[in-house]
């Protein structure tokens, strides 16, 4: 039973942590200007954070770049779509048949 509930919990936990991503230094003429951001090819330096084209909050740390999920993803019920609004970093939910009507998502994955 214990063993039970500490699978469930460890899955519950594992659902609510965004997806992450990391990558390599870049080498620049700038020493601090190590993180090369892969949506739009900007360069940060370390101990810089921002939230990039694709809505990812990213970080240039000592060692490497990442990238994570800013926001969870809603998951929708079959009929309904789910559309990252890439201006406002903001999830819409709306039926395939009518996308003028929205749709209420009843969870997310991610943040």
């Amino acid at each position: 039973m214990k063993l039970t509930c500490a699978f469930l919990l460890l899955a519950a936990i594992t659902l609510s942590e965004p997806y992450c991503f990391f990558f390599d230094h870049e080498e620049t003429d700038d020493p601090s200007v190590k993180c090369k951001d892969s949506s739009d090819g900007s360069y940060y330096a370390i101990g810089d954070s921002w939230r990039n084209s694709q809505c990812e909050d990213c970080g240039c740390d000592a060692n490497f770049g990442r990238c994570c999920a800013a926001m969870g993803r809603p998951i929708a019920p079959e009929n309904c779509e789910v559309k990252l609004d890439l201006q406002r970093c903001q999830y819409t939910v709306y039926r395939k048949d009518d996308p003028s009507i929205p749709c209420h998502a009843m969870t997310s994955i991610g943040k």
